[in-house]
């Protein structure tokens, strides 16, 4: 038994990386773990010293080099000489050889033709005096042989090539990217092979007494955040850590994010912890902004239980109006939000997802949060985009306080939903049961 090499973490991304592609150098596979150039190769070399990588080559597609034919020939080897052994090494036909428990020999090779593993067989038959214990054609190839790591490449943590700002994490299924640049917003999320900037701007604003005073991130100045990965085999997670220094009232405020993606999941979570770091007691409400492109998610949907609620913009383009509140309208939502721009609360009982459904696309996004942090949820339409908006209770930190907030986004195309959605939608029937939605 061989002795076993251990390697770490780092180790096993590069090597499922090298796996997919081994032509990358190391400079990109740095870019796309966030590792020194330094450190991938010093890590590569000390593989290949440790024969954990004994050598790179191609892999070839047999059928276009004129091989179709793919078999595996068991045979019997007891009592059989070192000349059969090496014959079938230097092989043309012969791609791999091994040998068994109980005497056996398994060797797989490719042929022009049938009368090419005839030639074959016959020649092991008469030269060598080998029984062939049993023959089996390869009709089709269902999984090849691979890394073993790799779950790690279900799992991707990248940086990308022509800006180092952003940082994208996937699966097979969603694909996100993040932008330091602008503070660690999520700038982008798609479906893993579908189009690119479906929800194109950020995942994340803060506002201090938005009622009365709206700062937007760009005003804020929002140091550049520090961040932090961390990962399983199942999950990932990019954790930033960041700072507002330019306006007075937010000073000293810290926000903590972190966006967590599972292997095979539709969903990412999202987790933010504001800490007042100043001495000052400071008033928040925390809003988040959801912007879609309006040209394809235009229409809007509210699951309650078993029940869908469609709910259709009541004024012109530029209006939008709340879907769920827990709380009475105070005085300045009857004057900016329900007197001013003849806005209106939901009547209905709590939820604790709304989102919306694109026909074009195929595909429903969905936002679901925890109804008892939430003071209102607000949906807004404009010219460009639409936007769903998560704003949560108004809070008072004093010094070194601080709360949390956390809510999910979901992009979901399964099948028996968009049906059960579009069905629902051509129907002059407002309210639809559907059971499937309840699996968000």
């Amino acid at each position: 038994m061989p002795k076993q090499i251990k390697i770490d973490e780092k180790d096993r991304l590069i090597l499922s990386i090298l796996y997919e592609d081994a032509r990358l150098r190391n400079k990109q596979i740095a870019l796309k773990l966030n590792l020194s150039q330094v450190t991938v190769a010093r890590r590569i070399n000390k593989m290949r010293k440790l024969q954990v990588i004994k050598k790179i080559v191609p892999i070839l597609d047999y059928q276009k080099l004129g091989r179709p034919f793919t078999y595996f020939i068991l045979l019997d080897s007891k009592g059989l000489s070192k000349n059969l052994e090496k014959y079938l090494e230097n092989s043309y036909g012969v791609i791999s050889l091994y040998l068994l428990e109980d005497d056996k020999m398994l060797l797989k090779a490719v042929f022009e033709d049938k009368s090419a593993l005839s030639n074959f067989i016959d020649k092991l038959k008469k030269s060598f005096e080998c029984q062939v214990v049993g023959l089996y054609e390869v009709k089709s190839s269902v999984l090849e042989e691979r890394s073993i790591f790799q779950s790690f490449s279900e799992l991707r943590v990248e940086t990308q090539f022509d800006d180092q700002s952003k940082i994208t994490l996937s699966n097979n299924k969603l694909k996100l990217t993040m932008d330091l640049s602008r503070g660690g917003i999520i700038s982008a999320l798609a479906p893993a092979n579908g189009s690119p900037n479906l929800v194109f701007s950020e995942l994340g604003l803060l506002f201090d007494t938005f009622l009365e005073t709206q700062f937007w991130l760009d005003e804020l100045q929002i140091t550049r955040p520090y961040y932090d990965m961390k990962r399983d085999e199942d999950w990932v997670e990019l954790s930033f850590r960041k700072s507002i220094r330019a306006i007075p009232v937010l000073e000293g405020l810290e926000i903590n994010k972190s966006v967590h993606l599972e292997k095979n999941s539709n969903k990412i979570k999202v987790k933010y912890i504001l800490t007042n770091n100043g001495e000052s007691q400071k008033k928040l409400t925390f809003w988040i902004c959801n912007y879609l492109n309006s040209s394809l998610f235009p229409e809007l949907v509210i699951p309650a239980g078993n029940e869908l609620r469609k709910i259709k913009v009541l004024n012109d383009s530029s209006r939008g109006f709340f879907v769920i509140s827990s709380k009475e309208p105070d005085e300045l939502v009857e004057k900016y939000w329900r007197g001013e721009w003849k806005l209106f609360m939901h009547p209905e009982k709590l939820t604790d997802k709304v989102g919306y459904f694109s026909r074009f696309l195929k595909l429903v996004f969905m936002v679901q949060f925890n109804p008892s942090q939430i003071w209102v949820v607000k949906r807004f339409w404009g010219e460009k985009y639409v936007s769903l908006e998560l704003v949560f209770n108004p809070v008072l930190l004093s010094s070194k306080e601080s709360v949390s907030y956390e809510f999910a986004v979901s992009l979901s195309s399964e099948n028996s939903l968009v049906k059960a959605l579009e069905k629902s939608f051509s129907s002059s029937n407002s309210r639809t049961i559907i059971p499937k939605l309840i699996s968000f």
